[in-house]
C-alpha cells in the first residue's frame, strides 16, 4: 500500500498531470489529479513520520510570497493563496517522498516522461510542430530530458544506459527547443571528465539529428525550428539575427528597466510574468524574483543553488549527476519565470539537497555508484 501511494506521488508530480488534465481534457479532472497529489504526499509523510525542513527554500519562499504579496500588482487574490499553500506543502510535506525516492525510481518516472514526447510527436502531431508530451510546453519537456539525461548519462549497465540517452535525447530534440541542444552540449563536455569514452555519444546526437530530418516527411516539425537544425547539419549560414529571433535575452531586455527601478523590495506578485508589467513574462525565474519581491529574496534563492552547485563540483568523480542536474536546473530557470508552480522542478530540487546532505554525512567512499539492474 505504501509503494502505491509513494508511485502515485512521484506520477502525479513528475507527470505533470494535474496541469495536463486541465488544459486537455476538463478543469475537474485537472482539480482532481491536484488535490490527489498533495492528499497523497501527506499520507505518505504521516506514514513515514518525517519531514525534512530545507531553510533556504523555506525563508526564500516566504520572503517572496511576503513581499511580493504586500506590492500585490495584478490578479486574483484567491490564486495567489492557493500557490503560496503549494509550495509550502511541496517543500516541506513533500521532502518525505524525496528522502525516499531513489536514483533508479527518479529515472523511471523520467523516462516515461520523456516516452509521451516520442509518443506525442508519433500519434499526435500537430501544425505547430514542437512536441512536449505530458508536460504542454516544449521547453520544459526538454527539461525533463535534460534531467533524465543527467542521471543517465553514467550508468554502467550498457544495455539501459544506451536506450535511455537515445530515448532522452531524440524527445529532447523534438522539443526544438534551443536551450536543450545548449545544456545537453554542456553535459556532454563535462562527462568527458569522467569517462573519456563519452565522447562516442556525440556521434549518437549526430546520427538521431539525421535520423529527425529523415522523419520530416512523416512528421509535422516546426518550419523555423527545423529549418534551423537542418541548415545547421547541412553546413549552411544561419544568421545570429535568426537564431536569436524570439530568444530569451531579446525578451528580458524588455524588463531590465524596471529591475534599477524598486531593486530592493520589487514590483509585487505578478508584476514580472504574463500581462504584468509587460504583456509577455520575464521568462527568467532570478529575474522574476528580483522584479517582484527584491534583491533580498534573489541572494537568498541564489545561496540555495549555489550550494547546489558547490557540493555537486566536491562530489563530480563520486556523483556527477548532483552537478549535471544542477547545472540543467539553473540554466532552465533562465529561461523560465514559472518557478513556484513547477512542482516537478522544486520536487527535484528538493531530492538534489536531499542527496547532498546524505553525501555530506555518509561520505563520497561508502556511496559509489551501483548499476543499474
Amino acid at each position: 500500500m505504501i509503494r502505491f501511494i509513494k508511485y502515485l506521488s512521484l506520477g502525479t508530480i513528475v507527470f505533470n498531470l494535474p496541469t495536463f488534465f486541465i488544459i486537455t481534457l476538463s478543469s475537474t479532472l485537472g482539480a482532481i489529479f491536484s488535490a490527489l497529489m498533495f492528499f497523497s504526499l501527506l499520507i505518505y509523510a504521516i506514514i513515514e513520520k518525517e519531514i525534512i525542513i530545507i531553510n533556504l527554500l523555506l525563508i526564500a519562499g516566504f520572503g517572496y510570497f511576503l513581499i511580493s504579496g504586500i506590492q500585490f500588482y495584478v490578479g486574483d487574490e484567491r490564486e495567489y493563496f492557493i500557490k503560496f499553500i503549494k509550495y509550502f506543502w511541496i517543500i516541506i510535506i513533500g521532502t518525505s517522498l524525496a528522502a525516499r525516492t531513489s536514483k533508479d525510481e527518479l529515472l523511471v518516472f523520467l523516462s516515461i516522461g520523456a516516452f509521451s514526447i516520442f509518443l506525442h510527436a508519433i500519434i499526435f502531431s500537430s501544425d505547430y510542430g514542437r512536441y512536449s508530451g505530458f508536460y504542454l510546453d516544449p521547453n520544459t519537456g526538454g527539461l525533463i530530458c535534460l534531467m533524465g539525461y543527467g542521471l543517465a548519462i553514467n550508468i554502467a549497465n550498457q544495455k539501459i544506459r544506451l536506450p535511455l540517452l537515445f530515448l532522452f535525447t531524440f524527445a529532447g530534440i523534438i522539443t526544438f527547443s534551443r536551450t536543450f541542444i545548449v545544456i545537453w552540449l554542456i553535459i556532454n563536455f563535462l562527462s568527458l571528465r569522467v569517462d573519456s569514452k563519452n565522447y562516442k555519444i556525440f556521434g549518437m546526437g549526430i546520427g538521431i539529428v539525421i535520423l529527425i530530418i529523415s522523419l520530416a516527411g512523416i512528421l509535422n516539425f516546426n518550419t523555423t525550428r527545423f529549418s534551423q537544425l537542418q541548415a545547421i547539419v547541412n553546413n549552411e549560414q544561419v544568421t545570429k539575427q535568426d537564431l536569436n529571433k524570439g530568444g530569451r535575452t531579446e525578451t528580458w531586455s524588455k524588463f531590465y528597466p524596471y529591475l534599477s527601478d524598486k531593486p530592493f523590495f520589487g514590483h509585487g506578485y505578478r508584476s514580472f510574468q504574463g500581462r504584468g508589467l509587460n504583456f509577455v513574462g520575464s521568462h527568467n525565474s532570478f529575474m522574476m524574483i528580483y522584479g517582484e519581491s527584491g534583491i533580498f529574496v534573489l541572494l537568498l534563492f541564489i545561496c540555495f543553488y549555489l550550494h547546489l552547485f558547490y557540493w555537486g563540483l566536491k562530489f563530480f568523480k563520486e556523483k556527477p549527476y548532483i552537478l549535471f542536474l544542477t547545472i540543467v536546473q539553473i540554466l532552465f530557470l533562465l529561461t523560465n519565470h514559472n518557478y513556484y508552480t513547477n512542482y516537478y522542478l522544486i520536487f527535484i530540487s528538493l531530492w538534489l539537497h536531499i542527496e547532498v546532505n546524505k553525501l555530506k554525512l555518509v561520505g563520497s567512499n561508502n556511496m559509489q555508484e551501483q548499476p543499474l539492474i
